[in-house]
Protein backbone atom coordinates (compact mmCIF):
# COMPACT_ATOMS: atom_id res chain seq x y z
CA UNK A 1 0.00 0.00 0.00
CA UNK A 2 2.83 2.35 0.92
CA UNK A 3 4.65 1.59 -2.31
CA UNK A 4 1.46 2.28 -4.28
CA UNK A 5 1.07 5.68 -2.61
CA UNK A 6 4.71 6.47 -3.35
CA UNK A 7 4.19 5.52 -6.99
CA UNK A 8 1.14 7.77 -7.30
CA UNK A 9 2.99 10.62 -5.61
CA UNK A 10 5.94 10.15 -7.98
CA UNK A 11 3.67 10.23 -11.02
CA UNK A 12 1.93 13.36 -9.79
CA UNK A 13 5.29 14.99 -9.15
CA UNK A 14 6.50 14.13 -12.62
CA UNK A 15 3.34 15.58 -14.15
CA UNK A 16 3.65 18.68 -12.00
CA UNK A 17 0.26 18.02 -10.44
CA UNK A 18 -0.71 18.99 -6.91
CA UNK A 19 -3.15 16.40 -5.46
CA UNK A 20 -4.61 18.88 -2.96
CA UNK A 21 -5.41 21.24 -5.81
CA UNK A 22 -7.24 18.50 -7.71
CA UNK A 23 -9.27 17.68 -4.58
CA UNK A 24 -10.28 21.33 -4.13
CA UNK A 25 -11.27 21.53 -7.80
CA UNK A 26 -13.42 18.42 -7.45
CA UNK A 27 -15.36 19.71 -4.46
CA UNK A 28 -15.57 23.19 -6.00
CA UNK A 29 -17.19 21.85 -9.18
CA UNK A 30 -19.52 19.68 -7.10
CA UNK A 31 -20.62 22.69 -5.05
CA UNK A 32 -21.20 24.85 -8.13
CA UNK A 33 -23.42 22.20 -9.74
CA UNK A 34 -25.30 21.50 -6.51
CA UNK A 35 -25.68 25.21 -5.74
CA UNK A 36 -27.13 25.98 -9.17
CA UNK A 37 -29.62 23.13 -8.78
CA UNK A 38 -30.80 24.20 -5.32
CA UNK A 39 -30.96 27.85 -6.45
CA UNK A 40 -33.68 26.97 -8.96
CA UNK A 41 -35.96 26.13 -6.03
CA UNK A 42 -35.59 29.58 -4.48
CA UNK A 43 -37.13 32.95 -5.29
CA UNK A 44 -33.90 34.25 -6.86
CA UNK A 45 -33.71 31.62 -9.60
CA UNK A 46 -34.26 32.55 -13.24
CA UNK A 47 -37.57 30.66 -13.26
CA UNK A 48 -39.76 31.07 -10.19
CA UNK A 49 -40.61 27.60 -8.82
CA UNK A 50 -44.18 26.55 -8.10
CA UNK A 51 -43.08 25.55 -4.61
CA UNK A 52 -40.08 27.08 -2.86
CA UNK A 53 -38.06 25.33 -0.19
CA UNK A 54 -36.66 27.09 2.86
CA UNK A 55 -34.17 24.26 3.37
CA UNK A 56 -32.86 24.57 -0.17
CA UNK A 57 -32.81 28.36 0.17
CA UNK A 58 -30.58 28.11 3.26
CA UNK A 59 -28.41 25.50 1.53
CA UNK A 60 -28.03 27.79 -1.49
CA UNK A 61 -27.07 30.75 0.71
CA UNK A 62 -24.40 28.71 2.48
CA UNK A 63 -22.91 27.39 -0.77
CA UNK A 64 -23.01 30.79 -2.46
CA UNK A 65 -21.22 32.41 0.48
CA UNK A 66 -17.93 30.70 -0.37
CA UNK A 67 -17.96 28.56 -3.53
CA UNK A 68 -16.99 31.36 -5.94
CA UNK A 69 -14.20 32.69 -3.69
CA UNK A 70 -13.02 29.07 -3.54
CA UNK A 71 -12.92 28.79 -7.33
CA UNK A 72 -11.02 32.05 -7.73
CA UNK A 73 -8.64 30.93 -5.00
CA UNK A 74 -7.95 27.76 -7.00
CA UNK A 75 -7.39 29.86 -10.14
CA UNK A 76 -4.79 31.85 -8.25
CA UNK A 77 -3.08 28.66 -7.11
CA UNK A 78 -3.05 27.32 -10.66
CA UNK A 79 -1.58 30.58 -11.93
CA UNK A 80 1.06 30.37 -9.21
CA UNK A 81 2.05 26.90 -10.42
CA UNK A 82 2.19 28.16 -14.01
CA UNK A 83 4.40 31.10 -13.03
CA UNK A 84 6.77 28.78 -11.18
CA UNK A 85 7.16 26.78 -14.39
CA UNK A 86 7.82 30.07 -16.24
CA UNK A 87 5.20 29.15 -18.85
CA UNK A 88 4.64 32.81 -19.77
CA UNK A 89 7.84 34.28 -21.16
CA UNK A 90 6.38 37.71 -21.92
CA UNK A 91 3.17 39.72 -21.81
CA UNK A 92 2.27 38.92 -25.43
CA UNK A 93 2.23 35.17 -24.85
CA UNK A 94 0.28 35.69 -21.61
CA UNK A 95 -2.35 37.93 -23.27
CA UNK A 96 -2.70 35.60 -26.25
CA UNK A 97 -3.19 32.60 -23.98
CA UNK A 98 -5.88 34.26 -21.86
CA UNK A 99 -7.74 35.65 -24.87
CA UNK A 100 -7.74 32.22 -26.52
CA UNK A 101 -8.74 30.29 -23.42
CA UNK A 102 -11.26 32.74 -21.96
CA UNK A 103 -12.62 35.35 -24.36
CA UNK A 104 -13.07 33.19 -27.46
CA UNK A 105 -15.16 30.64 -25.49
CA UNK A 106 -17.05 33.53 -23.87
CA UNK A 107 -18.23 35.00 -27.17
CA UNK A 108 -18.96 31.60 -28.70
CA UNK A 109 -21.21 30.52 -25.82
CA UNK A 110 -22.67 34.02 -25.36
CA UNK A 111 -23.77 34.38 -29.00
CA UNK A 112 -24.73 30.79 -29.76
CA UNK A 113 -26.17 29.62 -26.46
CA UNK A 114 -27.03 32.34 -23.93
CA UNK A 115 -28.42 34.85 -26.45
CA UNK A 116 -30.76 32.39 -28.23
CA UNK A 117 -31.93 30.99 -24.89
CA UNK A 118 -32.63 34.32 -23.18
CA UNK A 119 -34.27 35.89 -26.24
CA UNK A 120 -35.99 32.74 -27.53
CA UNK A 121 -37.75 32.08 -24.23
CA UNK A 122 -38.75 35.72 -23.85
CA UNK A 123 -36.53 36.62 -20.88
CA UNK A 124 -34.77 39.50 -22.68
CA UNK A 125 -35.29 41.66 -25.83
CA UNK A 126 -32.76 40.90 -28.57
CA UNK A 127 -30.81 44.11 -29.30
CA UNK A 128 -30.51 45.53 -25.74
CA UNK A 129 -29.47 42.13 -24.43
CA UNK A 130 -26.93 41.58 -27.19
CA UNK A 131 -25.26 44.96 -26.69
CA UNK A 132 -25.57 45.72 -22.99
CA UNK A 133 -26.17 42.28 -21.57
CA UNK A 134 -23.53 40.28 -23.47
CA UNK A 135 -21.10 42.57 -25.30
CA UNK A 136 -20.78 44.83 -22.24
CA UNK A 137 -21.35 41.86 -19.93
CA UNK A 138 -23.81 43.51 -17.60
CA UNK A 139 -26.10 40.45 -17.66
CA UNK A 140 -24.09 37.58 -19.12
CA UNK A 141 -25.63 34.96 -16.79
CA UNK A 142 -23.20 32.18 -15.85
CA UNK A 143 -20.58 33.60 -18.23
CA UNK A 144 -19.96 36.50 -15.84
CA UNK A 145 -17.21 34.38 -14.29
CA UNK A 146 -15.22 34.28 -17.54
CA UNK A 147 -15.03 38.08 -17.92
CA UNK A 148 -14.28 38.49 -14.23
CA UNK A 149 -11.43 35.97 -14.31
CA UNK A 150 -10.02 37.52 -17.49
CA UNK A 151 -9.84 40.91 -15.74
CA UNK A 152 -8.38 39.41 -12.58
CA UNK A 153 -5.56 37.80 -14.54
CA UNK A 154 -4.61 41.07 -16.21
CA UNK A 155 -4.96 43.13 -13.04
CA UNK A 156 -2.72 40.74 -11.14
CA UNK A 157 -0.20 40.60 -13.98
CA UNK A 158 -0.08 44.42 -14.08
CA UNK A 159 0.39 44.72 -10.32
CA UNK A 160 3.12 42.10 -10.27
CA UNK A 161 4.94 43.79 -13.17
CA UNK A 162 4.64 47.25 -11.56
CA UNK A 163 5.84 46.09 -8.14
CA UNK A 164 8.77 44.27 -9.70
CA UNK A 165 9.83 47.41 -11.58
CA UNK A 166 9.51 49.54 -8.47
CA UNK A 167 11.32 46.94 -6.33
CA UNK A 168 8.33 46.59 -4.03
CA UNK A 169 7.97 43.19 -2.29
CA UNK A 170 5.45 41.07 -4.19
CA UNK A 171 3.53 40.26 -1.01
CA UNK A 172 2.38 43.91 -1.04
CA UNK A 173 0.01 42.86 -3.85
CA UNK A 174 -2.02 41.18 -1.12
CA UNK A 175 -2.45 44.53 0.64
CA UNK A 176 -3.59 46.18 -2.61
CA UNK A 177 -6.02 43.33 -3.27
CA UNK A 178 -7.44 43.60 0.25
CA UNK A 179 -7.89 47.35 -0.30
CA UNK A 180 -9.76 46.72 -3.54
CA UNK A 181 -11.94 44.20 -1.72
CA UNK A 182 -12.84 46.80 0.90
CA UNK A 183 -13.39 49.46 -1.78
CA UNK A 184 -15.98 47.28 -3.44
CA UNK A 185 -17.95 46.94 -0.22
CA UNK A 186 -18.78 50.64 -0.46
CA UNK A 187 -18.59 51.69 -4.11
CA UNK A 188 -19.50 50.50 -7.58
CA UNK A 189 -16.56 51.26 -9.85
CA UNK A 190 -17.87 50.03 -13.21
CA UNK A 191 -20.98 47.89 -13.91
CA UNK A 192 -19.66 46.63 -17.25
CA UNK A 193 -17.18 43.90 -18.24
CA UNK A 194 -17.43 42.52 -14.68
CA UNK A 195 -15.00 45.16 -13.43
CA UNK A 196 -16.74 45.34 -10.06
CA UNK A 197 -16.53 41.60 -9.55
CA UNK A 198 -12.90 41.53 -10.69
CA UNK A 199 -11.96 44.09 -8.01
CA UNK A 200 -13.75 41.96 -5.43
CA UNK A 201 -12.32 38.59 -6.36
CA UNK A 202 -8.78 39.84 -6.93
CA UNK A 203 -8.31 39.27 -3.20
CA UNK A 204 -9.05 35.53 -3.40
CA UNK A 205 -6.94 35.09 -6.52
CA UNK A 206 -3.97 36.74 -4.81
CA UNK A 207 -4.29 34.51 -1.75
CA UNK A 208 -4.29 31.44 -4.00
CA UNK A 209 -1.23 32.67 -5.87
CA UNK A 210 0.80 33.27 -2.72
CA UNK A 211 -0.39 30.00 -1.20
CA UNK A 212 1.68 28.34 -3.94
CA UNK A 213 4.59 30.79 -3.97
CA UNK A 214 5.09 30.70 -0.19
CA UNK A 215 3.80 27.28 0.83
CA UNK A 216 5.60 27.00 4.15
CA UNK A 217 4.51 30.43 5.36
CA UNK A 218 0.94 30.12 4.14
CA UNK A 219 0.45 26.74 5.78
CA UNK A 220 0.25 28.52 9.12
CA UNK A 221 -1.50 31.79 8.22
CA UNK A 222 -3.73 30.71 5.30
CA UNK A 223 -6.66 29.56 7.52
CA UNK A 224 -6.57 32.92 9.33
CA UNK A 225 -6.57 34.93 6.08
CA UNK A 226 -9.37 32.86 4.56
CA UNK A 227 -11.44 33.10 7.76
CA UNK A 228 -10.97 36.88 7.85
CA UNK A 229 -12.05 37.14 4.21
CA UNK A 230 -15.19 35.05 4.76
CA UNK A 231 -16.09 37.00 7.89
CA UNK A 232 -15.55 40.21 5.93
CA UNK A 233 -17.86 38.90 3.24
CA UNK A 234 -20.53 38.21 5.84
CA UNK A 235 -20.07 41.55 7.61
CA UNK A 236 -20.66 43.57 4.46
CA UNK A 237 -24.19 42.22 4.32
CA UNK A 238 -23.65 39.44 1.80
CA UNK A 239 -22.59 41.83 -0.95
CA UNK A 240 -20.61 39.08 -2.61
CA UNK A 241 -23.74 36.99 -2.78
CA UNK A 242 -25.45 39.86 -4.58
CA UNK A 243 -22.82 39.54 -7.31
CA UNK A 244 -24.29 36.15 -8.12
CA UNK A 245 -27.79 37.49 -8.71
CA UNK A 246 -27.36 37.32 -12.46
CA UNK A 247 -26.19 33.72 -12.66
CA UNK A 248 -29.36 31.87 -11.75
Amino acid sequence: MESTNMTIATRNSQKGRIPELDIIKFFGILLVVFGHVTRMYTSVGLITPLESSSVLAITTSIIYSFHMPLFVFVSGMTFGVTCKKKSYQDFTSFARNKAKRLMIPYFVFALFWVLPFMVGFGFRPFLPYLTKGLLLSSDSRHLWYVWMLFNVFFLFWGLRFLFEKLHIPDWAILLVSASLFLLRTKYSVCPYFEINNALTYQFWFTIGYFAIQYKSTFRTCLPIIVAMGLVGNYCVGGRLSENYSHVG
